[in-house]
């Protein structure tokens, strides 16, 4: 199972320094402040479907090759 047809490859290359996935593309990196004002953070918007499908995919992977007992 890999997240939205991603390698794992793919999904580690993406991620930040931090551990985060943060997107930062005119597409996707928009949030809305608390006062509705659309608004683009310096460090990225975290998606939170993005991360758990990142996350599940890389514990399979990680169970796969044997590193959860």
């Amino acid at each position: 199972m890999l997240s939205e047809n991603k390698s794992i490859e793919a999904i580690l290359k993406e991620q930040k320094a931090d551990g985060s996935w943060a997107v930062t593309d005119e597409e996707r990196g928009w949030m809305r402040d608390a006062g509705g004002k659309k608004t683009r953070p310096a460090g990225g918007v975290i998606y939170s479907l993005d991360f758990v499908q990142n996350v599940k995919a890389l514990s399979t992977w990680l169970k796969e090759k044997g590193g959860s007992r």
